[in-house]
């Protein structure tokens, strides 16, 4: 794991101490490490600058810390260990700057460039001056689950003044001896970037788990929902076992992820952009944004698993024509008298059945209450799964009421 530092410089005379703080306390060889300054003479600000050393760096992994900081031990070794968490080494690591609380945005970071094209190709929106900019690159990356904290990764502020123990920032900076400060953060500059924030975040991707989807990682209070959820995929995985498999309807992918436990691959589709994005950055596998009640793409998989769809269309009838002529198993569940907002049809066993057998003539149905998936469906079932083969091999087992 090599890293490009990066230092935006405003200061120029805080460049050698700043240096060599970083090859004493970095905690790896100098070997794994470039470090690349450039100074701000135009004053066009961090972001700005921050994008053009984030082009001139060599490696995946960039770190950026400020010219007003001073790194502590092994901050670069503690960094990379929390990077480690992400399987593909894809995340953002906030660095634990002693004058911030632990749950803010983070100041400085370690990050890979494979985020970028889930922020837009940049990890500071450019259109900020210089604050707010750290927030929203936080937020962001909250979002998609790519944001850790390393509380070990420690940086300390050195500039006169900051010391951090004001009522506030703003009466720290106005006692500031730092002229850079006076400049950065007048009322003008503030008062830009913190609007721009706002306009930004309305628009921000964010993705939080309902009833309806799941966001791994989001589900401390519903872990019965999510416990239900995951029960489907398990099923469905040895209806995958080395086979080409479509999720369809996958929201945030990680059932996709399931099932490719067991496919050969595994491929998820979702009328949702914003959950697309949420599992391309998550999950290593091909997300496309599709909506199933439109003209589909002439692609054949050997099975295809969709879970809770149906009675999110109005008319299902193209999507399941489309089913029938691509792929030879078909596995999906639907909720039974259940009304809800986000419901376009409220389905009876009866409204199933006859749904379903205008395009499979012998259907295997099982019921699904929490956790348990049992052989056989009635009236009085929570969700009904049924499992549809091209071979006629299956027969209907239905219990009576």
């Amino acid at each position: 794991m090599k890293v490009s530092i990066i230092i935006p410089v405003i200061r120029p005379k805080n460049i050698p101490k700043l240096v060599n703080a970083i090859l004493q306390n970095a905690g790896v060889k100098e070997s794994e490490y470039e470090i690349i300054t450039k100074t701000d003479t135009k004053r066009i600000g961090a972001p700005k600058m921050v994008k053009r050393l984030v082009e001139k760096a060599k490696y995946d992994l960039i770190m950026f810390i400020g010219d007003d900081v001073i790194p502590q031990r092994n901050f670069l070794k503690n960094a990379l260990k929390a990077m480690k968490q992400f399987t593909d080494l894809d995340g953002l690591i906030g660095l634990n700057d002693t004058n911030r609380r632990a749950d803010e945005a983070p100041t400085h970071w370690l990050a890979s460039k494979k985020l970028l094209p889930a922020l837009d190709g940049e990890f500071f929106h450019t259109g900020y001056i210089h604050q707010y900019c750290d927030n929203e690159l936080a937020l962001r990356c909250m979002a998609i689950n790519k944001y850790l904290f390393a509380p070990d990764a420690i940086i300390e502020h050195n500039h006169p003044g900051f010391k951090g123990k004001e009522k506030s920032f703003m009466e720290n900076i106005a006692k500031n001896k730092d002229k850079f400060y006076k400049e950065t953060y007048s009322k003008k500059v503030h008062d830009h970037d913190i609007k721009l924030f706002k306009q930004r975040t309305k628009k921000l991707n964010m993705i939080y788990s309902t009833g309806e989807r799941v966001v791994i990682g989001d589900m401390k209070n519903e872990i019965v929902t999510l416990q239900e959820h995951i029960a489907r995929y398990n099923f469905a995985m040895k209806y995958c076992s080395m086979k080409k498999v479509l999720d369809a309807a996958c929201s945030t992918g990680y059932g996709t992820n399931l099932l490719a436990e067991a496919a050969v691959t595994a491929d998820g589709w979702d009328i949702s952009k914003k959950t697309i994005d949420f599992a391309s950055n998550k999950y290593n596998h091909t997300f496309k944004v599709m909506d199933l009640t439109k003209k589909l793409p002439d692609i054949k998989y050997d099975t295809i698993v969709s879970f809770e769809t149906i009675e999110h269309m109005k008319d299902p009838n193209n999507f399941l024509r489309w089913v029938v002529d691509h792929c030879d198993t078909f596995v999906f569940s639907v909720p039974l008298n259940n009304p809800s907002q986000f419901h376009l049809a409220v389905y009876t066993l009866e409204d199933l059945e006859k749904m379903i057998g205008k395009y499979w003539t012998d259907v295997e149905w099982l019921s699904q209450e929490w956790i348990h998936i049992i052989q056989g469906v009635n009236q009085g079932s929570t969700f009904a799964i049924g499992i549809c083969n091209s071979s006629n091999i299956k027969r209907l087992t239905k219990k009576k009421n």
